[in-house]
Formats: structure tokens, sequence, C-alpha cells
């Protein structure tokens, strides 16, 4: 299958959060000695802040809580994959995507580091939800606008005939959401002032990452600023706390829903993309030369993120 030699995608996550299995935090040792071996020999011990909100109208009802939970974060020495871990969830994001079975290839890794350093503990646990997110940063080359590259309903409002202050920073994000046969897609389109190019929720990410531009061009994150762009940001998540068949945590289970949802988002993708844009990523077989921009359509139409 054809893929881009200029992808737009610049951050990759997939969330696997299961039942609370505490003894798994006492096996954090035995699981960063995975991790090491693994190619991740950066550690960092995080507390995250959980709050709970009270909307009980009862007078007497207790009110807002908040908890702290321990995270304990492995990046990897390229500084390009990263993975998170605590009692319930396991997270893995990598800034350097191919194509998805390589991403499939390195969360098997991490799986793997946590299921095997933790000696078993997380057998019987349930899977509660497992989630994939695309983040792309979608740079138009030189002469072309972003109105050429997506479609209308991801653009926002132009400004175009309003009195507005020349030069003016402008903000966007359009959020959409819909139920498939999975669980729930949402489709964001953000633009922010300044060198952010990253959604706010995950702007504090370890990774370093570079923006590919359809001119060939390989821009570092802190040098984003300088062209302007669109994020696009395609997450799509299955729930299964109410599921009335368990589905217990393995490595085939999470990697079979992920399969599923990533076919949906493909076509997500797609979607929301134009044929000029993926020209302009230029489409490449395996033997390195440029398909014709026909046959660049009909093969991202079928699978538009390999």
């Amino acid at each position: 299958m054809p893929r881009f030699s200029h992808a737009p995608v610049i951050h990759t996550l997939a969330q696997v959060v299961f039942t609370q299995v505490l003894p798994l935090v006492e096996r954090i040792p035995e699981i960063q000695g995975r991790f090491i071996k693994a190619g991740y020999p950066h550690y960092v011990k995080q507390q995250l802040m959980n709050l709970a909100i009270n909307i009980s109208p009862q007078i007497n009802a207790a009110g807002n809580r908040v908890a702290m939970s321990d995270r304990f974060q492995f990046l990897h020495r390229s500084r390009t994959r990263v993975a998170w871990v605590t009692s319930n969830s396991i997270v893995f994001a990598t800034s350097e995507y191919e194509d998805y079975e390589r991403f499939a290839e390195d969360l098997t890794k991490v799986l793997e580091a946590v299921f095997t350093g933790s000696g078993g503990v997380t057998e019987g646990a349930l899977i509660q939800r497992v989630g994939l997110r695309y983040t792309d940063r979608v740079v138009p080359a030189q002469g072309d606008t972003i109105e050429e590259y997506v479609v209308p309903g991801l653009v926002g409002f132009s400004f175009s005939d309003v009195s507005i202050l020349p030069n003016s920073p402008r903000t966007l994000q359009v959020v959409s959401s819909a139920t498939t046969g999975l669980g729930q897609l949402i489709v964001r389109s953000v633009s922010m002032p300044g060198p952010q190019v990253l959604p706010p929720d995950i702007a504090d990410s370890p990774l370093t990452f570079r923006i590919c531009t359809p001119d060939g061009e390989k821009l570092h994150q802190t040098y984003a600023a300088t062209r302007p762009g669109l994020t696009l940001d395609f997450d799509h998540f299955a729930d299964f706390q109410n599921e009335a068949t368990n589905v217990e945590l393995t490595e085939e289970n999470v990697l079979r829903i992920l399969d599923s949802l990533h076919s949906v988002l493909s076509e997500a993708f797609a979607s929301a993309t134009t044929p000029h844009a993926r020209a302009k990523w230029q489409t490449k077989a395996e033997a390195g030369e440029t398909i014709p921009n026909d046959k660049v359509n009909n093969a991202v139409a079928k699978s538009a993120r390999e």
C-alpha cells in the first residue's frame, strides 16, 4: 500500500484504561527494568491531580474533592516515543510515525514491558476503554492556502469581509463528534497564535517532533510559527465499562480493538483532506516512484493512513 513521503502526522497516541490494579504500582522497579532494555532509559515519577465535582442538589452533600495519583513516565532515548503507566492505564505516544504496522510493533513492546515486568498482576483485569488518536499539522506549500488542503467545515470563519485589525492573532477551534459502530469519533481543527501546534490537552508532551511541509522541509517544532498551518486532531475511542461482555486485558485484545479503531480513523482522514493535499504530500510506491495523482486519490480513499 502507498504512503505519504511528506506525511502531516506529528503525534500519535494509544490509550488503554482498565480496572484498578493496585499491585501494578509496586512492580514499577521491575517494569522500569524492562523499559530500559527496550530503549526507554529516561524515567520520571509524576503526580496527577484528579478533580471530582459534586453536582448533587442536596444541601448537605459532600463538596468537590481533589485526589492525587501517581503516573510513571518512560521516555525513549530518541525522545520520539514515550509511555505512561498508572494503576489503571497504559498510554503510548510517538512523534515518529511511519505507518500503523510500525506503530503497533512499538506499542507491543510497551505492553510486553508492562505485562512481563508486572509479574502477572494484571491478569484478570478488564479493559474499560481503548483509544487511538492522530494529530496532524497541515502546512500549505508556498503559494497555497489552507482551504486547498482541508474541507470547508474545518477551516472556521474567514473574517474576509469583516473589519478586523490587520495581522491580528486568530484562534480557531472546531469540534465535531459522532457515534461509530465501535464508540465515539471526535474530529477537531485547532489554530492558535504563536508556536503551539499540539492541542492544549497534549501540549505538554515531552516528545520532540518535526513538521513536514509539501515543499520537503522538516520544521523543528520551535519554528512552527514561521509557517502558518492548521492542526487536525482525530480521536476514536471505544468504551467497555457498561458492556455486558467482559473484555480481558490482554495484548491480543488491545491490538484487535486498536486495529478496528484505526480503520475508521483512516476514513475520517480521507474525508477531512482534499485530493490536492494528498497529491502535495506525495504518496509513493514501495519502490520510491511517485504515483500519478489519480491513483494517489484512489489509494488514499481506501486507506488514508496506513
